[in-house]
This record gives C-alpha cells, structure tokens and sequence, in this order.
C-alpha cells in the first residue's frame, strides 16, 4: 500500500502543473520510468481516475 501511496503521489506531481494546481518539479528520468513500471506491475490505487488524466 505504500508503494501505491508514492506511485499516486508522483503521479499527481506530473499532472498537477499541467491543470495549474502546483509548480512544476524535475522528476529524474530514472523516476518517472520507475513510476511507468511499478504502475505497469498494479501499484495503481492510488492513481487518478484515467479519465481525470486524459
């Protein structure tokens, strides 16, 4: 669950600058391939609703 819990808080730090709820950050690459895989493996319940993200 804690895994969960970073996957969604690293998901809200890409997609918050995009709607101007938050500054954008530098995220290293090796991170956001990181959060590619982990959600890729189900660390997904945490995530935003797919259809807030698209």
């Amino acid at each position: 669950m804690v895994i969960d819990m970073i996957v969604g808080a690293l998901q809200r730090v890409l997609v918050f600058p995009e709607w101007g709820l938050a500054v954008p950050q530098d995220v290293p690459h090796d991170v956001v391939l990181a959060y590619g895989r982990l959600s890729q493996q189900g660390m997904t319940s945490r995530l935003l609703p797919t259809k807030a993200v698209t």
